[in-house]
């Protein structure tokens, strides 16, 4: 498996954050990159850097400004080694978005799991969408975990599925992160009211996602009605025990779209308490 892209900010939920992480590593075997945007806070001169755990734990440690962040390293990278986990810590100097962006961009990563903020005012809110902006941008699935949410081993996955943009790529993504974590995976569809001219077109998704799916042991199926897909998606996961919910969010392009607060995947990365894994396409 290809390396998983994690960006850290302390301010975060950090520990919970790594919690995930690390469990995707340990059943993938896949390698961690810890992103560190912002670097001069951390580090001595230069603010880019990147520490190999293969190297002596004391050539990043000599690097780190003053006691609390050598501590805090020294306590993560023995934790990931005693977990058998392997990794790479990048440091990048500037503390941006578009550093993330250009960094999942840099290696073949095959996710990116990033964790959502607690603080509250002005900076509070550019934390807290500083993940959902980044649903819709990224190449990668996005697994964002918020911070409300406390780690629980991932056993059941809700596909949220949107049966006018089925995606067999995706589908079959989806069932690769369930085998993972040998997790009953559900199909969810809130129906809403459709044009006529539309009805053919969602059954023909209809089918060929049951289609799709039927070879997963562990699959189930929930269409259902409500009047606010939001609102019918938020009340399944309350009353289903899932541990996470997947979906597709369309790329955007435009730099407004940057800022869009129309998406649903966006909102429920900040308003559910479980994680949620987020599949870009192309906006067309």
């Amino acid at each position: 498996m290809n390396p998983i892209l994690v960006p850290v900010n302390f301010r975060a939920d950090y520990e919970n954050l790594l919690k995930y992480a690390e469990s995707v590593a340990v059943r993938s075997g896949a390698p961690l990159v810890l992103f560190y945007a912002g670097g001069k806070r951390f580090l001595k001169g230069a603010g880019t850097y990147t520490y190999d755990a293969q190297a002596p734990l004391s050539e990043l440690l000599d690097r780190l400004r003053g006691p609390r962040y050598r501590e805090q390293f020294a306590a993560l990278c023995q934790h990931l080694k005693e977990k058998g986990v392997a990794f790479t810590i990048k440091f990048a100097a500037r503390r941006s978005l578009q550093e993330i962006l250009r960094e999942s961009e840099r290696e073949p990563y095959e996710l990116m799991i990033m964790g959502t903020h607690r603080a509250t005012g002005l900076r509070g809110y550019f934390h807290r969408s500083l993940a959902s902006r980044l649903v819709g941008r990224v190449r990668v699935p996005l697994f964002v975990v918020p911070s409300m949410s406390r780690f629980n081993e991932i056993q059941h996955i809700t596909y949220a599925v949107d049966l006018a943009d089925y995606d067999p790529v995706v589908i079959r993504q989806v069932k690769s992160i369930a085998r993972l974590f040998d997790a009953k995976l559900t199909i969810a569809h809130v129906n809403t009211v459709q044009p006529e001219d539309k009805k053919e077109h969602y059954l023909f998704s209809l089918e060929r996602t049951i289609t799709d799916t039927l070879d997963y042991p562990k699959i189930y199926y929930r269409f259902f009605d409500h009047a606010d897909p939001l609102g019918g998606l938020k009340k399944l996961v309350n009353l289903s025990n899932t541990h996470m919910v997947a979906m597709i969010s369309r790329r955007k392009q435009s730099w407004r779209s940057f800022f869009s607060d129309r998406s649903i995947t966006r909102k429920m990365t900040r308003e559910l308490p479980i994680p949620v894994l987020a599949f870009g396409k192309q906006q067309a």
